[in-house]
């Protein structure tokens, strides 16, 4: 059967099991592990079904359905084999036959093996489902369903069985035919044991052994420290490319020549910002790059709007993560190893995890490796300079571990300066790296050309949308035509803008395209609104919106839509939450959309800039004369200073802290649940506890007021110190400091001004208790 097809069989295999299990979930005697197999269940009936919708709109190639036959055939296979079982549970108890569901499960399972545990079964599912996921000839699940998948599968690797390990020796008996064979599993190792009817016994290499739950538990918990950002999710935020487009690329002979080489090599492409290089990088992950079976393709795309976004560590940790949960068979024992042995946190190595991943690709079951880097600019410097350093060291280089193995790497960039003299030494002929300049004349102009057919596709959604006729269609695209240098940005906003306008025709048509927007930064001015000092309702919504984008463009990561509402409504007087008249999360999200239009975007109810470009159009660059901004007649332009966005922000943060719930009801206690609860009670408490003293720290404050403030908050002695210190830490994944004091806590934030007071007077002003 074709995959699909295996799929909907399965779908109907666990809905079996489910109705089954709703039939006998009461019964007395029941094993625990009945329940927590049903407890996954939905889980599982919920990513085959995600799975089964996508694969109706793929027409896959003979080697696709190669590469997912096994998986989905492994799934069905174990969810028909957990059916008999549960099924043959609900008839004994149907049949009123005597004994008790334990002895029957028990007998059964000493006749069938311990493979078949329902706990195993169900995990084996899941395992399937989870390499199913994960693998790049489609997307299923969210980065929250398998988050949950991941957790699954762990959970059930520690659950206690009812039968144990001992009850199965000497138990099983196999009654061969003369001349059979019949395999014995074999519990560690990597042979089997193949038992023939004459009586003789060989053994048979196979790559396939059963780890234990230690070792299936200790690759688990690798996975999970690994997966250090929702990297599926920030690569879908990304729209899909418009057919047509993206040829410029995938037609150039540089990036056949890298696609076709067959030992390692590095392609960079650089283009100018707005000509779509995001939209190409999803593009290859999804189609032209996805993994098959001689091919695993991992990827990062760094963002600056996110902190875990701009980590080169992240990245690797990421790159790692998708490389083992693809392809499993690379993560060795020695890897394995090299964890454990990693007394600190492994993750937060650069260099260990630059190791690792070299090792990955020296695997002789590792194939073909390729690790797509979108947006490098975007990526801290200092992380940025330590890849740059730790590509140009492996690419550079004659050696044997680069020419055995066949590990590529792509990355997109904008063409700074800084990039290309990192990777300058390796733009030399020979060498095994590729300069794909989309910046250049002969490219730009395929990029332009690909730029019109994705307005001729706008276009004709906003006839469709509009009802236009065809000459307005035609009057449309032929003034969108008129204007130079266009960029995707600009199209995308530009027509957002006109498609905005209800009463289209082609007067308006005429009208709306007669003063079009020139530049990207024209189009930000127009969606941002005046402040017009005479206009007292213009002047105050354009207030509101300065604040909420000093906010954003401050914040170490996207605001959720009720942080945002709290931290647009919170004000000096403030004293509790009770102050606050929190609003339907639908309702904020129009408001902020009314505030700033085109300017924000709202994913997975997070506030974010629209565009890279958005934060540089706003944010006045260090080497700025602030008098330039007077003779500017884009007035949004360079209009936020760091320092002031930092000083808003940690204001909002420092009220917050002050509020009389962390003194009267504090958290106590410091463990991950403990934490957890504690916040999903307390609103913009995970974000205030992380990073106001970054933010006060970034702001220059000397005010005496704050200062008081913050003293107040670092009181060691203060419940309120406690509460928030102990967010914090939960952040950086190790054990909680016992007896920090006021002075330390200073010392540790690097808040000067506290700390110098606190040397000086600490002693007489009683600040050097701890918490």
């Amino acid at each position: 059967m074709d995959p699909l097809s295996v799929i909907t069989s399965t779908i109907t295999v666990v809905q079996a099991i489910s109705s089954t299990y709703k039939a006998i979930q009461h019964l007395r005697g029941l094993p625990n592990e009945f329940n927590e197999v049903g407890r996954n269940l939905p889980l599982a009936q919920d990513i085959l079904g995600l799975a089964r919708d996508q694969l109706r709109g793929l027409a896959l190639d003979e080697s696709s359905k190669k590469a997912l036959q096994p998986l989905v055939s492994g799934c069905e296979e174990k969810a028909k084999m957990l059916q008999d079982i549960f099924e043959k549970v609900e008839k004994k108890v149907k049949n009123a036959e005597d004994g008790s569901i334990l002895t029957f499960y028990r007998s059964s399972l000493l006749h069938l093996g311990k493979a078949h545990r329902v706990e195993t079964l169900m995990q084996g599912i899941l395992r399937g489902l989870d390499a199913l996921a994960t693998n790049q000839l489609f997307k299923t699940a969210t980065q929250s369903q398998m988050a949950q998948l991941k957790g699954a599968i762990v959970q059930l690797s520690n659950v206690e069985s009812s039968i144990l390990d001992s009850d199965f020796e000497g138990s099983v008996t196999q009654n061969i035919a003369s001349e059979g064979t019949a395999h014995q599993p074999v519990v560690s190792g990597q042979d089997r044991n193949i038992n023939s009817g004459s009586g003789k016994q060989c053994n048979a290499h196979t790559m396939t052994f059963v780890q234990s739950k230690e070792d299936y538990k200790t690759r688990g918990d690798i996975l999970q420290s690994l997966h250090t950002s929702p990297y599926l999710d920030r690569k879908n935020r990304n729209p899909d490319r418009v057919p047509g487009t993206c040829k410029w690329f995938i037609d150039h002979d540089h990036f056949q020549q890298w696609r076709e080489r067959k030992s390692s090599s590095m392609l960079w492409v650089s283009a100018n910002p707005g000509c779509g290089k995001s939209i190409l990088a999803k593009y290859l992950v999804d189609s032209e790059l996805k993994t098959t079976i001689s091919r695993t393709t991992s990827y990062f795309f760094f963002k600056d709007d996110f902190e875990d976004q701009r980590s080169a560590t992240s990245a690797l940790s990421c790159i790692l993560h998708q490389l083992f949960t693809q392809r499993e068979i690379i993560f060795s024992n020695k890897i394995v190893k090299r964890f454990k042995a990693y007394k600190a946190h492994l993750t937060s190595s650069f260099d260990e995890l630059w190791d690792i991943l070299v090792m990955a690709s020296q695997d002789k079951n590792a194939a073909e490796l390729v690790c797509i880097l979108d947006a490098f600019d975007e990526c801290k410097h200092q992380e940025r300079n330590k890849l740059a350093q730790a590509l140009r060291n492996f690419y550079s280089t004659d050696n044997d571990t680069k020419n055995n193995v066949n590990l590529k790497f792509l990355i997109t960039s904008r063409p700074y300066d800084e990039i290309s003299r990192h990777f300058q030494p390796l733009n030399i002929p020979g060498l095994s790296v590729i300069h794909l300049k989309g910046e250049s004349d002969a490219e730009m102009s395929k990029i332009t050309q690909e730029i019109d057919v994705y307005i001729r596709d706008r276009v004709s959604l906003v006839r469709a949308n509009r009802d236009l006729t065809p000459e307005e269609e035609q009057l449309l695209l032929q003034r969108l035509r008129r204007v130079p240098n266009q960029t995707y940005m600009w199209a995308y906003l530009v027509l957002q803008l006109i498609e905005k306008d209800l009463s289209i025709d082609k007067t308006t048509i005429r009208e709306v395209t007669s003063s079009l927007p020139r530049t990207v930064d024209d189009v930000y001015e127009r969606i941002l609104p005046k402040n017009n000092p005479r206009d007292a309702e213009e002047a105050e919504r354009a207030e509101k919106v300065k604040k909420m984008l000093h906010v954003i463009v401050a914040a170490a990561r996207p605001l959720t839509l009720a942080e945002m509402d709290l931290a647009l409504a919170l004000q000096k007087e403030h004293t509790s939450y009770e102050g606050w008249h929190r609003k339907p999360e639908e309702r904020f999200s129009s408001f902020i959309r009314d505030l700033c239009g085109l300017f924000i975007t709202i994913t997975d109810s997070k506030i974010c800039l629209i565009h890279q470009t958005a934060k540089e159009f706003l944010v006045a660059k260090d080497n700025l004369d602030p008098r330039t901004g007077h003779d500017n007649p884009l007035k949004w332009k360079y209009s936020l200073q760091p320092p002031v966005s930092h000083r808003v922000l940690c204001q909002i943060c420092i009220w917050h802290l002050l509020f009389t719930e962390f003194e009267t009801n504090p958290l106590e206690e410091y463990s991950d649940d403990e934490v957890s609860h504690y916040l999903r009670g307390h609103v913009f408490l995970d974000y205030s506890a992380t990073n106001w003293a970054a933010h006060f720290r970034a702001s220059g404050i000397e005010n005496d007021a704050v200062i008081e403030s913050v003293w107040r908050i670092c009181d060691a002695t203060s419940r309120r110190c406690g509460t928030w210190f102990r967010v914090y830490w939960a952040n950086t994944d190790t054990g909680f400091p016992q007896g920090f004091t006021t002075l330390m806590i200073a010392s540790y934030f690097g808040l000067e001004q506290i700390r110098w007071h606190l040397s000086a007077f600490g002693t007489l002003l009683g600040f050097r208790e701890w918490i």
